[in-house]
């Protein structure tokens, strides 16, 4: 009896916990954190684990460097990470709709290595469309 009440309190919390997520973020939010995650954390997230090639002594630097750079422009753990939608900085949205829009973002030496990185069509159909979806919460 006690590991079904154990379980049925696991299973509790974790709605509890979903439930909370859920209510802070919308579903175009969630999805468009995860491909923000998933594409663009490489070199915008003081969290990011580097390729072993950045550990090579003729690479090294150019990936520190860009990696600064990025972190310069949009920082996924200052900017984005457990910050309301409604509270996200006018500026860094703008600065990555442009980005989308301009398909500047991944820069093209990345991008030859880590095609997997680009965005699709579809990904920056969402992006764009969650951006527009702050503006609107924002009353921009």
């Amino acid at each position: 009896m006690n590991l079904v009440r154990s379980v049925s309190l696991f299973v509790f919390c974790l709605w509890i916990a979903v439930m909370q997520v859920s209510a802070k973020y919308s579903p175009l939010s969630l999805s468009s954190r995860e491909i923000l995650k998933s594409k663009c954390a490489d070199c915008h997230s003081s969290k990011a684990v580097m390729p072993f090639y950045a550990k090579l002594p003729f690479v090294k630097d150019l990936v520190k460097k860009d990696v600064e750079d990025g972190l310069l422009d949009f920082d996924m753990e200052k900017d984005l990470n457990d910050i309301p939608d409604k509270d996200l900085d006018e500026a860094k949205l703008i600065h990555l709709e442009t980005s989308i829009a301009d398909n500047t973002m991944p820069p093209l030496q990345y991008a030859v290595i880590h095609w997997d990185k680009l965005l699709t069509k579809d990904e920056k159909i969402v992006l764009l469309k969650w951006i527009n979806s702050v503006y609107k919460l924002k009353g921009i």
